[in-house]
This record gives C-alpha cells, structure tokens and sequence, in this order.
C-alpha cells in the first residue's frame, strides 16, 4: 500500500468525486431540484401548469442534447432538461425518472410547455457554481418559482439509501445486504470476485 500511496501526499481524486442524485445528465440536476421543491408545495397541481420556464447557465443550455424536447432514445431522454423538470413537476419526484418513451400523457404534456433559457448571471458563476430557476406559471396567471444556486450532491447517508433501495429491486433482499455488507467492509476483502458475481 505504501508503494501505491506514494507521492499522492493524501489528496485522492475520488474524495472529489459528487454522488448525482438523479442518473442523468449533469445539466439537469439543479432543474429538477428545484422542480421538485415547486412539485411538493401544498396544493400544487401539474394538471393547471400553462408554462414552465427553465433558467440554467448558456453552458447549460448549449450542451448538446440538454435543450431537448423531442425524445425518441434513452439516451435524448437523459440529456434532455426539459424531460427532468416536466417528470419531476408531474411525479412529485425525480429519484426514478423514466427516460425513454413510451411517456406517460401528463409528461408529455408538461413537456411541450417547458422552455430553456440562459440566466447570465448563472453563466458567469459557472462552473463553480451549476444551478437552475424553474418557473411555473399557472392557469390562473400565478407563478410558482424556485432557485437552485447549486446542485446538492447525494450525502454519504443518502449515497447508502439509494444503493440500498436499488440493488433490492435489482438482487433481492438477501443478495443487497450481501453486497452492502462486502462494499462496507472492502478492505478487508481478499478479492472482489465474489461480489461482482452478485452484481452479474
């Protein structure tokens, strides 16, 4: 261990490394954060939405692929900021977003309302800072609003939650306590064949 730890002097690249909280693009986290804080309002209804406007640094809006509203592939579907920020508004959730189509008609219906456009100020805080303002305006001419200077990274806590929750849907309960119990403790592992037979 020595050997391999030599000249690093303990800065570690992977202690920089963010947990997304959403498995998407990194351009459209902060959106659907803020979309989310809007989306669980007390009484906040998606069904009166008459238009969602989404304010993200021109880096943001420029990537290829994030100011999408037509989407035929996974892929489109995970770059897209608009598709985040609609699916979260619809399901007051952005932990399991569907992706690809076939999209439900409530999605697709806030999609097509959605807008992206460049806040300057954003553009000029980015990268160190990557945030979003979603807008919402309602049919009744009231605006819901919510800013996200920065995306929250998942916390060590939620990292173990989401891993938790997800190899059980994919592997059962016994096997994700297996898992969990291996990735706690890998140090102290021999070898990882065990574990990524669990996860094959």
């Amino acid at each position: 261990m020595e050997e391999i730890e030599k000249g690093l002097k303990g800065n570690y690249g992977i202690l920089h490394i963010m947990h997304k909280p959403i498995d998407s693009c990194f351009m459209v986290q902060a959106s659907c954060q803020a979309a989310l804080t809007i989306a669980l309002k007390e009484g906040f209804d998606w069904k009166k939405i008459k238009a969602v406007d989404i304010f993200v640094p021109k880096q943001a809006k420029c990537y290829p692929g994030c100011d999408n509203t037509k989407i035929e592939t996974y892929v489109q579907g995970i770059m897209s900021i608009q598709l985040g920020t609609a699916s979260t508004l619809v399901d007051g959730s952005c932990e399991y977003i569907q992706w690809e189509p076939p999209f439900s008609e409530g999605v697709m219906e806030v999609l097509q309302k959605c807008k992206v456009h460049e806040d300057r100020n954003m553009t000029q805080s980015f990268p160190r800072l990557q945030g979003s303002r979603v807008e919402v305006k309602m049919e009744d001419d009231s605006t819901d609003c919510c800013f996200i200077e920065d995306v929250r990274p998942l916390n060590h806590k939620e990292v173990g939650e989401r891993l938790r929750k997800t190899s059980c849907m994919a592997l059962g309960l016994e096997k994700a306590k297996e898992l969990e119990e291996m990735l706690d403790y890998l140090e102290k592992q021999k070898n990882i064949i065990s574990m990524m037979e669990i996860m094959a």
